[in-house]
Parts: C-alpha cells; structure tokens; sequence
C-alpha cells in the first residue's frame, strides 16, 4: 500500500506541476496579450493625438477664412437679387411680347382675310379705284362729275350687248 500511495503522490504531483505549469503559461499568455494590446491602444492614441492636432490647424485656418468667405457670400447675395430683378424685369417683357405678337396675329389673320376677300372680288376695288381715278380726270378737265353707283352690279345672266347697255343704265341712274 505503500507503493499505491507513492504512486498516488506522484501521479498527483505530476498533475499539479502540470496545472501549475498550464496556469502560468495562461497568465503569461494574458499578460502579453494585455501588454500587446496596451500597445495597440497606445498606437490609436498617438494617432488620434495627431489627427486631433491636424483637425485643429485645419480649423484655426479655416477660422481665419471665415470673413472673406462671408464677404464672398454677400457679393453673391447682391449678384443674385440682381438676377432676380432682372429676371423679374424679363418675365414682363416676355408678357409684353406675347401680348404683342397676339394683337399682330390678329391683325395678320384681318389682313389676310380682307386678302382673300380682295382676291375673291377684285372687281370691286377696281371700280372703285378706275371711279375715283375718273372723277379725278373729270374734275381736273371741268366737266362735273356724274353720280354713279359703283358697287351695283349687272346681273349676271346678262351677256354681251345686254350686259353693256345694262350696265350704263346703272350708271346713269
């Protein structure tokens, strides 16, 4: 029994050295890790120390553009009220413009229907133009004028001679 105890111890023995052996590696392990890590951190800290550093300089300088940059803005302000104004101003024209080429329109669809009455019956206008050309030989010569009735036409079944003594009739009367 004695040997079983010597064994017991030893086996027990052999196993706590190993645990013990395992625990130390353990909290070596983790006061590398912790050590790496620390190190890690510090590597962020010093970069984010610098990056901090250089959003401040950065800063400082942009501060320091602020007045012309406001400055810029103003002028911008007024170029821009002006536009507004001009546009405004060009809005109005542009209305004026309509309205005008409105009242031309219409006064381009009279004159092209009084065209196409002219060109309809120009016989018309002609009397009335060889009538008043007439009156004007008539009067410069002495004789008076004779009143006539241009806008009475011969009725159109009449033809030839008919047509010609109806027509003096007309004017006679």
């Amino acid at each position: 029994m004695k040997n079983f105890f010597h064994k017991l111890q030893y086996q027990i023995a052999k196993h706590y050295h190993r645990f013990l052996v395992w625990c130390v590696s353990i909290a070596w392990l983790m006061i590398v890790f912790k050590f790496f890590n620390i190190g890690k951190a510090n590597e962020e800290i010093v970069s984010l120390e610098s990056r901090v550093a250089q959003l401040t300089s950065e800063n400082a300088s942009l501060q320091q553009n602020v007045p012309q940059v406001e400055a810029a803005a103003e002028g911008i302000r007024a170029e821009l009220t002006e536009a507004n104004a001009k546009l405004a101003q060009s809005v109005a024209d542009l209305a004026t413009a309509q309205a005008s080429i409105a009242s031309l329109s219409k006064e381009k669809e009279s004159a092209v229907t009084a065209l196409a009455t002219h060109q309809a019956n120009p016989s018309a206008e002609v009397k009335e133009m060889a009538s008043a050309q007439a009156a004007q030989i008539v009067a410069s010569v002495g004789v008076p004028p004779i009143a006539a009735s241009v806008s009475a036409e011969p009725k159109p079944e009449l033809t030839g001679k008919d047509r010609f003594l109806a027509t003096i009739k007309i004017d006679t009367k």
